[in-house]
């Protein structure tokens, strides 16, 4: 991102009251390790490059519960 890293917008997104909480799904070409962060920095889950959208689907239905989608 050309303004800012992934750590300094997780702590901006998760500074605005109405966007506490909601769920990010980070897609890096690195670790979550070597950006520094955990998931207690704000990110939902973690995808490494190359992303297989199979697995971001299944992830989202998972943690939403959402039977309507489908990998």
């Amino acid at each position: 991102m050309p303004r800012c890293d992934g750590a300094a917008f997780l702590e901006k997104l998760r500074s605005v009251e109405a966007w506490s909480s909601i769920h990010v799904f980070v897609v890096s070409g690195d670790s979550p390790a070597a950006k520094g962060l955990t998931p207690e920095d704000g990110y939902t889950r973690w995808f490494n490059k190359p992303l297989d959208p199979r697995r971001i689907v299944e992830e989202i239905t998972h943690i939403e519960g959402a039977p309507h989608l489908s990998a």
